[in-house]
């Protein structure tokens, strides 16, 4: 049966109707897909750290696998608390043509940092500048921000609250004793910085003299006559001059007496503010059960 020509014209425009509906219908949909995906991002799968804090930070959060490099220092048990811990995890010197040789989907490098930040950056690579913590509440705060960032929200709960545990085991042990920390060179942490509300976490009176950082005198020190010494160390360069403050006769003296007690902690662990430092607590809990 052969169709009149007005016919035939009819079918041919209901099915360019059709088509063009059907094309409308698919971009409306693949919109809408577009948009649900805008609304729920992809975790990143390799994750990149340029700095030894930021890998503090990174490494207690990220899922397994997620990682694809850290610093090269994270692996000096003289400044990193994760050094015996980081299996194979793949570490970068810091050098550009390393890093894209990962193939990172994102980078992680503190506020302050430039050039190979900056560098990565211009060529277009995904680099997230990180508020360093300057407190303890501060490194509650950057962990949730981290699990936010990475899809790892429940991880850095459960990291928060080992955190906040730790705290509070070691909270009454000092209650009222006044403690001054002093490490290389006789420097001491002030009433300012995250080392200095570690302390009164834990319960203990910061005794340094000084507002902020500042290195002592010898006879500063044994003035000022602490209830605890805590001495920031490193398992590195025991007998450098650097350490030979502890071994002077005054304060062999003074500590002879047993009115002043010393702890040593492991200076890796506050290096850097990060979920780590929570082993200071850990250490001085320790002590006082001794």
């Amino acid at each position: 049966m052969v169709l009149p020509r007005p016919a035939i014209q009819h079918v041919r425009r209901c099915f360019y109707s059709g088509s063009l509906l059907l094309l409308l219908s698919s971009l409306v949909l693949l919109s809408n897909i577009s948009i649900a995906n805008a609304d729920s991002p992809k975790r990143p799968q390799r994750v990149v750290s340029l700095n030894l804090c930021t890998d503090l930070l990174l490494m207690p959060v990220a899922a397994p696998g997620q990682i694809a490099a850290l610093s090269d220092t994270a692996a000096n048990p003289a400044y990193s608390p994760i050094a015996a811990t980081l299996g194979e995890t793949l570490l970068h010197g810091g050098r550009v043509e390393q890093i894209i040789a990962l193939r990172p989907d994102l980078i992680l490098a503190p506020r302050y940092m430039r050039g190979a930040a900056e560098l990565l950056k211009r060529l277009g690579y995904p680099v997230t500048h990180v508020d360093l913590p300057e407190s303890m509440s501060g490194i509650v705060a950057a962990v949730n921000e981290l699990g936010k960032l990475l899809g790892q929200q429940q991880q850095a709960a459960r990291v928060v609250a080992e955190f906040n545990a730790k705290r509070l085991a070691a909270s009454d042990l000092f209650a009222g004793q006044r403690a001054l920390v002093v490490g290389p060179n006789r420097y001491t942490s002030g009433h300012e910085g995250f080392k200095a509300s570690l302390l009164t976490m834990a319960g203990l009176t910061n005794a340094s003299p000084f507002e902020q950082a500042s290195v002592l005198s010898l006879e500063q020190l044994i003035i000022t006559n602490p209830d605890i010494l805590i001495i920031d160390d490193s398992t590195q360069n025991q007998h450098s001059l650097a350490q030979s403050f502890k071994n002077h006769p005054a304060l062999q003296k003074t500590l002879a007496t047993g009115a002043i007690r010393q702890l040593v902690v492991d200076s890796s662990n506050w290096l850097c503010a990060s979920p780590y430092a929570a082993n200071i607590w850990q250490q001085l809990a320790s002590a006082a059960n001794d």
